[in-house]
């Protein structure tokens, strides 16, 4: 994978990867997977450029993932999320689906149909409650 650097305690690398939020075979949104706030013990200094950089969606990209999506969607019928995750050759791999009303997706994006669980939230009180161990 195209990895800009790691993450995290167990020096997870973090990689560009997007999510897809489709239904019935169409694409709803898209997302960068990797939001700042998500990351925590970054292994370098630069790590909010580089994420910046990494979190860019340039038109090629979005038209290839939409066209991927909506053909995992046509397969599969209902609300889901769909995760790419970037090679270091350039391709795109298929890395992960899930509910869609069970992934995380942005507060803000008016296709967010989640339970209202503030998944920050809990990920904060998890790394809150390892540092107390």
């Amino acid at each position: 994978m195209d990895s800009k650097y790691t993450a995290f305690w167990g020096e997870m690398p973090v990689n560009p990867e997007r999510r897809y939020f489709i239904e019935d075979g169409r694409v709803l949104c898209h997302h960068p997977y990797w939001i700042k706030e998500a990351i925590h013990k970054p292994s370098v200094e630069n790590w909010e450029s580089l994420s910046d950089e990494m979190n860019q969606e340039p038109d090629g990209e979005v038209g290839l993932l939409t066209n991927l999506a909506e053909i995992i969607g046509q397969k599969v019928g209902g609300f889901w999320s769909v995760d790419f995750c970037k090679a270091k050759n350039g391709g795109w791999f298929f890395i992960d689906m899930a509910m869609g009303e069970n992934s995380w997706h942005p507060e803000d994006c008016p296709n967010n149909r989640t339970e209202k669980i503030d998944l920050l939230q809990q990920l904060g009180e998890k790394i809150k409650n390892k540092k107390e161990e």
